[in-house]
């Protein structure tokens, strides 16, 4: 006799969901976010001064679509850096389920400053689909939610757009108490919502490629508050 049909594993793990709220009956996530995205390549941003050249391209058409833009804030603002690392595991197991983990610092006079910020995010074009995951983490403290639309260029055709929800979640990295950051029981323990993914009991995360990116801001981060380099900046 064969066994039973079977949900996949991943869908046994899920628990069940009333009609908009999570599994503790808090209420979904409501988006609250609206972000246009335009993909630039960086071989003309060599400079501080390129930035502004830049935004005086982006001021002629805010003017003639009546959008305010207004960058003199910035003039006499340094150039800024952060560092960010994104992690996931050999076989891409974050990315290929849509999401995605980094760790960011942010610099002052060459040296890092300021609790070091971990960002987790679920990615889907449907709406509802995004606000089901539940991306908070079990930290203590605080934790700041972004649910974002955000609009993008099509990928293989010029003119029109296409929309993506970003499910993000911030938090200090001083709030991961496990010893063992990398390893991925640790990472289930504090990000819940990476449960429902295939995992065995010796799976790490690591360095993507190994590469470290280097974010370059026109104006300079708060190291005390949870913002999202999405909303402003240029990474190189």
């Amino acid at each position: 006799m064969g066994k039973k049909d079977e949900a996949p594993e991943a869908e046994k793990r899920v628990p069940d969901l009333k009609p908009g709220q999570y599994s503790d009956g808090h209420p979904l996530d409501e988006v609250s976010y609206l972000e246009c995205k335009i993909i630039l390549k960086p071989d003309l941003f060599t400079s501080r001064k390129s930035f502004f050249d830049f935004s005086d391209l982006v001021g002629k058409s805010a003017k003639k679509y009546d959008v305010e833009f207004d960058t003199e804030k910035l003039s006499n603002t340094p150039v800024q850096i952060r560092e960010v690392l994104f992690v996931d595991t050999k076989d891409f197991r974050l990315y290929n389920n849509a999401f995605i983990l980094r760790r960011r610092i942010p610099y002052k006079d060459g040296f890092p400053i300021g609790d070091p910020e971990v960002v987790f995010k679920y990615r889907h074009p449907d709406m509802q689909k995004a606000a089901e995951v539940d991306v908070r983490p079990k930290v203590p403290g605080d934790f700041k939610i972004k649910f974002k639309c955000e609009a993008l260029p099509l990928k293989d055709s010029i003119g029109g757009f296409r929309l993506l929800f970003s499910h993000n979640v911030e938090f200090g990295l001083s709030k991961v108490q496990q010893s063992d950051r990398m390893a991925w029981k640790s990472l289930v323990e504090v990000l819940p919502a990476l449960s429902v993914l295939e995992h065995g009991k010796d799976d790490r995360v690591e360095l993507v490629s190994d590469v470290i990116v280097e974010e370059v801001l026109p104006d300079e981060p708060d190291p005390t508050a949870f913002d999202d380099p999405d909303d402003r900046g240029t990474t190189l």
